[in-house]
């Protein structure tokens, strides 16, 4: 399993998340709260990343995807952190290995693309996966977590939380 142990009951308590299976959660936050989520993600993904680690992000334009990736990196050392949107990927070097942020949105109108990512796939390292696509989800062999951010209000979203065996 990508999140150790204790994941979601402290995502239970911090959050007020509803509990809806062992690796399964829903909870609302406010967005002044992003940073702490992001920073219970960073306490709950393995110390060192030597295998890769997936966490895709979906949810709608503007839900907080990037801006949660953002704060990871951050987090982790990384003092600039752009939107891959048009260029695919961006990696960070951190203290704890590579962070790969894919942004997929326009993948499809760049197929040639698709075979240059995959050779990040593989490689060990935090892939943040925004706009995965279902072909992406498939062919994936790790663990993976699933973040999907929805809009309540300006200020506030609902966070789905699913982490999957390989």
């Amino acid at each position: 399993m990508t999140l150790r142990t204790g994941f979601f009951q402290e995502l239970e308590s911090a959050f007020s998340a509803h509990l809806l299976g062992p690796d399964y959660a829903v909870c609302s936050f406010e967005l002044d709260n992003l940073d702490k989520l992001a920073s219970l993600f960073i306490n709950y993904i393995p110390e060192t990343w030597e295998l890769p680690i997936w966490l895709l992000l979906l949810g709608d334009m503007g839900s907080g995807k990037t801006t949660f990736v953002r704060s990871i990196a951050m987090q982790l050392g990384v003092s600039t952190v752009c939107s891959p949107s048009f260029t695919l990927l961006q990696i960070h070097q951190t203290s704890r290995g590579t962070l790969y942020h894919f942004d997929l949105f326009h993948i499809n109108r760049h197929p040639e693309r698709k075979s240059s990512i995959s050779e990040f796939l593989d490689s060990p390292g935090l892939k943040c996966i925004e706009w995965p696509t279902h072909e992406l989800i498939k062919m994936n062999a790790s663990p993976v977590i699933i973040l999907k951010l929805s809009l309540l209000s300006e200020t506030s979203r609902q966070l789905h939380v699913e982490a999957r065996s390989a």
